[in-house]
């Protein structure tokens, strides 16, 4: 038996509200359970990604259990970008993102790519790696 792959994972926020908003609107990450963590009937809202989630929780929540250095901007995320590295960049930039770095050539997950970074709200890094159509999956 192993590890079958990826479930999610845990990004810690100072303003929850302002991390949502962004990943949503820079990333195109769909938003889930806010209401109901608003009005307490959820433990955290979630960030979904096709079929991967990224549980979004208050740094000044009392959520167990955790991380032993929860705490925002502590991350270094990377997301596979659905075009080329030139168009991420544009598309930051057109977001009033900062480009950190990049455009450069990068070993993923999936082999070679060309990636893009930038920080989310809370600093934590962000690189966005873009595949070649015809790469290796």
């Amino acid at each position: 038996m192993a590890v079958a792959g990826f479930d999610h994972l845990v990004l810690v926020a100072k303003d929850v509200a302002a991390t949502l908003d962004w990943y949503h609107r820079v990333l195109g990450a769909q938003v889930r359970d806010l209401d109901r963590w608003r009005r307490g009937e959820a433990d955290h809202p979630v960030l979904h990604f096709g079929t991967h989630k990224i549980n979004v929780h208050d740094a000044g929540g009392d959520l167990a259990p955790r991380a032993a250095d929860a705490r925002p901007g502590a991350l270094d995320l990377c997301f596979v970008w659905d075009a080329d590295a030139e168009a991420a960049r544009r598309h930051l930039l057109a977001h009033g993102q900062a480009v950190e770095f990049g455009p450069v050539d990068q070993e993923g997950a999936r082999g070679a790519g060309r990636s893009v970074y930038t920080r989310d709200p809370d600093g934590n890094l962000i690189e966005l790696i873009c595949y070649p159509a015809e790469g290796p999956r």
